[in-house]
């Protein structure tokens, strides 16, 4: 038997009020059954008289039920309609003004009646892709427009997504749209003209986070994680053996990443990333992000991006996000479909720009507003990136490459390789199926650059070197001498049977002898005065001094001479 609490839960969702959930004027009909079990002994064959005295007794039993549904005196329900019927309350209409659908677009040419129905056009095929514009306004001024509209969404989404997308949309060089939301206004209407001041952040000192190349046997840092990952270590790249740097426990949970200069210690953990660095590998920064598998740093180090397939939703893209290193702010998001091909942008050298590409689409972002550059992607078919079975061949050259050229009008390219004074040209051509072909091959050419004429027709073959690179090469020879005796010793040091332990105490004896010498060198010098004074002004501190006060003696030695004979005597 149902409690009285689950039977009205049964009852409201069996049979919903007409109004106003099914709307105004639509009354939804309501039929209700009850069900009881039949008792036992009931359930035989009868016939005649027998069934029909055997029904009456059961529709009697429904007439006059036993127990009913209704609350006892003194109830007090604490179910909420949220809880009864929330599947029905959520398409409930909601109450509002209608200013949530619309927005506001400044910087709109200012054109007269002539040229109105253009720019209508123009603004219905800009602003239609982010949803149905039901209602447009275009104020007008002595015969122009104001220069700025009013338009109307079907919803308050499309509204918003128009703002996102649309803002700073570059119509012309005179013409740049800035889009708020009709609702914005009360806000800022609303802002205080008391402005105070933000407190100042206190500076963090991490140290020098390049300290690594101040090294003075310029040596690479490495990690490792063992112990089935419970552990993960720093070490010096030394040419003998690793020197741990930093070890500890449980510092990441699947596995460690470097920035690309070097300059970050990334690790991972459930709930997002953490930047480390410095001598003493601080905590640099943390990013939350939940589930986070695969990051990507930009080449300046200045922007991460961070991948997890846990967080993602239509309106708020959180599957991809793209961080600020130094300041840990979001910075946008973006969907994914596939985390295949990893990294997904591609940046520039600088990270002013990065690039995503999907079906037949190139979008290219700017940073740091990380918006699309000139709010609109390239539509380029057949693009072809990390593709498989895409025809590449390779031109193996065994020596080295000095210059390459392609061929202004074709598809021929020309290569110098080797080494002086043996330096080959090669010309290529590339055929129809993508093989390459080599075509001819010059020995023993005096060159170091090559250029070809306009339309392909000639090809020059030049040596050039400035007076700078003699210089330079001049210094860079004279400096290999000089430098390469001391990286040999060092090399032989640490190559030697010598124990690190056994270099550490020699290395610092030579620190201690120094700071005693040049400790004993200074008293010396505290002590001249006194010397000066007891030695009547003679300074005796240097051989060659008070050279003018020497007198020259000769002392003559007078040495005999004999003569003895060696040999056999007869």
């Amino acid at each position: 038997m149902f409690s009285n609490r689950r039977a009205r839960a049964g009852l409201a969702r069996t049979c919903p009020a007409p109004f106003p959930l099914g709307g105004p004027g639509h009354a939804l009909p309501c039929s209700l059954f009850l069900f009881r079990p039949p008792s036992q002994g009931r359930m035989k064959e009868t016939s005649g008289d027998g069934e029909a005295r055997e029904a009456d007794d059961e529709l009697a039993e429904v007439e006059e039920p036993e127990e009913g549904f209704s609350d006892p005196e003194g109830f007090e329900d604490d179910i909420s309609d949220e809880e009864l019927l929330g599947d029905i309350l959520k398409d409930q209409p909601q109450e509002a003004d209608g200013i949530d659908s619309v927005i506001v677009v400044d910087n709109v040419p200012q054109v007269g009646p002539d040229r109105l129905e253009k720019l209508r056009n123009v603004i219905q095929k800009i602003f239609s892709k982010f949803g149905k514009i039901t209602n447009e306004f275009y104020p007008e001024s002595d015969g122009k427009t104001k220069g700025y509209i009013f338009l109307e969404y079907s919803s308050p989404a499309c509204a918003v997504d128009a703002v996102k997308n649309a803002d700073g949309y570059k119509l012309d060089k005179q013409h740049t749209f800035r889009v708020n939301l009709f609702t914005d206004f009360d806000k800022y209407m609303t802002i205080s003209d008391d402005w105070e001041i933000p407190p100042k952040q206190p500076f963090k000192d991490f140290g020098n986070l390049r300290y690594w190349l101040e090294d003075p046997d310029c040596r690479d840092q490495c990690s490792i994680i063992y112990e089935s990952g419970d552990r993960t270590a720093i070490l010096w790249n030394d040419i003998k053996e690793p020197v741990v740097i930093e070890e500890r426990a449980r510092w990441t949970e699947t596995y460690v990443r470097w920035s690309p200069k070097g300059t970050y210690l990334a690790t991972f953990h459930q709930r997002g990333i953490a930047l480390w660095g410095g001598e003493k590998f601080k905590q640099i920064q943390r990013f939350s992000h939940q589930g986070v598998q695969l990051i990507d740093f930009s080449p300046c180090e200045r922007y991460m991006v961070s991948f997890s397939p846990l967080m993602d939703t239509k309106d708020d893209p959180q599957a991809i996000i793209i961080w600020d290193v130094l300041t840990g702010q979001k910075k946008r998001g973006f969907h994914c479909e596939s985390s295949a091909h990893w990294p997904i942008f591609k940046w520039s050298h600088d990270g002013k720009f990065f690039a995503r590409m999907t079906q037949d689409t190139l979008s290219i972002y700017e940073t740091p507003s990380m918006g699309l550059l000139d709010k609109k992607s390239l539509k380029i078919s057949g693009i072809k990136m990390r593709e498989k079975q895409v025809p590449v061949d390779v031109v193996e050259m065994k020596e080295g490459i000095i210059a390459f050229a392609w061929e202004p009008n074709g598809s021929k390219f020309a290569v110098l390789h080797g080494e002086t004074p043996r330096i080959s040209v090669s010309f290529y051509h590339v055929k129809n199926n993508g093989k390459i072909e080599l075509i001819k091959m010059f020995d023993k050419q005096q060159a170091n650059s090559i250029f070809w004429s306009p339309q392909g027709q000639f090809v020059v073959l030049a040596g050039l070197r400035s007076f700078l690179q003699l210089v330079k090469s001049h210094q860079i020879k004279k400096d290999y001498k000089k430098y390469s005796k001391i990286f040999e010793q060092k090399d032989r040091l640490s190559q030697s049977k010598a124990s690190k332990e056994l270099v550490d105490k020699r290395r610092k004896m030579m620190e201690e002898f120094h700071k005693y010498r040049e400790k004993a060198m200074q008293i010396y010098a505290e002590q001249k005065p006194k010397r000066l004074e007891l030695r009547g002004g003679v300074d005796t501190d240097e051989l060659d001094s008070n050279v003018d006060d020497w007198e020259e003696e000769t002392v003559e030695f007078f040495v005999t001479e004999e003569i003895i004979p060696v040999g056999d005597q007869e």
